[in-house]
């Protein structure tokens, strides 16, 4: 049996006027998710992916009285 992470470790650096982020996730599907497709695919998916968490990540904080919560986001968001 393997060891599996139960969630993504992610580290992000400021370098000038963007983010660069890499994420680690040894959840058990995670992988098989990007395993068939191309490089540039894989890509795509991960931009796509980033992309829609930060919209449901500044969806929530429009809530002024609410904290934000990454677990108040409906997975549909994700």
């Amino acid at each position: 049996m393997r060891d599996e992470k139960t969630s993504a470790v992610a580290k992000m650096e400021l370098a000038g006027s963007s983010l660069r982020a890499s994420i680690e996730d040894g959840r058990i599907g995670t992988r098989e998710m990007f395993a068939g497709l191309r490089a540039e695919e894989r890509n795509a998916l991960a931009a796509d992916v980033w992309d829609a968490g930060l919209r449901a990540v500044a969806n929530e904080a429009k809530e002024p009285r609410k904290p934000i919560r990454l677990s108040t986001i409906p997975p549909s968001s994700w």
